[in-house]
């Protein structure tokens, strides 16, 4: 026996589509919706309507799961109707002392923060040495070792913050300060106590060249000199040069011949 059937086979009636399974037909019907005298085909573009007829259970329901691991994979054009949060920020102008972001910039710059300043500084590529990024170092907080490299030219400290702690690795060639200033001044020899020098913390040097027939007692630093407080004492025509300290100088003669004078040399 076949699939379909007919109403009234010896009569010719309509043929209707069935499928025969073990000699029982099970027909086949297209589901249609709608009220009384109206018959709606079922169609992507007509679904079968569903009205809910009681409450749902309080609180948050999940009606159904997807497992997105058993999805085939999308191919072709995909399109989204309405707006999409794509989650990017608005685009920043990168510069110089910018402040710490709190959100992500979108940029190319390399930033580095200045600890000093509070922002984050360019690093840049330095106008002396093209090719050659330049990093200004202002302040370094660190416990560990830094390892610094010339490059094979001259290297430059700033130690105006204070003093610097290095360890040299290999060969280091130094140099002696040097002055290229001086400033000369007399002080005519005096049973009393005189000041010399005052204090200069640029000086690199001084001579002293009694050139008095009495001898001088000098005094550096702590008060006024006398013939029993004093730091050195110079004998008549000799000279005296210090190369370190750098406050007051006073003096003191043990008489006063009034033939001669401190002949004073200092070097910044």
């Amino acid at each position: 026996m076949g699939d379909n059937y007919v109403t009234d086979p010896g009569a010719g009636g309509n043929t209707f589509a069935s499928d025969d399974i073990a000699g029982v037909h099970y027909p086949y019907v297209k589901l249609v919706w709608g009220a009384d005298g109206v018959a709606t085909l079922v169609t992507p573009a007509a679904p079968l309507p569903v009205v809910q007829t009681g409450a749902l259970p309080a609180g948050t329901n999940n009606i159904g799961d997807v497992d997105v691991l058993t999805l085939p994979a999308i191919t072709g054009t995909v399109s989204i109707s309405g707006s999409v949060d794509t989650e990017l920020p608005a685009p920043v102008a990168l510069g110089d002392a910018m402040a710490n972001p709190t959100v992500p910039q979108v940029g190319a710059h390399v930033l580095g923060w200045n600890n000093i300043d509070g922002d984050w500084e360019r690093i840049r590529v330095s106008d002396a040495a093209a090719g050659c990024l330049f990093v200004s170092i202002a302040n370094v907080e660190t416990s560990a070792s830094l390892a610094v490299n010339d490059a094979g030219s001259s290297l430059t400290i700033d130690t105006s913050g204070g003093p610097i702690s290095a360890t040299i690795s290999g060969t280091a060639t130094t140099k002696e300060l040097r002055s290229g200033t001086a400033a000369t001044s007399q002080v005519a020899d005096n049973a009393s106590d005189v000041q010399l020098l005052a204090s200069n913390a640029s000086r690199l040097k001084y001579t002293i060249v009694n050139d008095s027939s009495a001898i001088l007692f000098i005094r550096c630093g702590g008060g006024a000199a006398s013939t029993t407080n004093y730091s050195v004492k110079i004998a008549p025509n000799a000279l005296w040069e210090d190369r370190d300290f750098t406050g007051e100088v006073r003096g003191i003669w043990a008489t006063d011949p009034n033939d001669g004078a401190a002949r004073i040399t200092e070097y910044t």
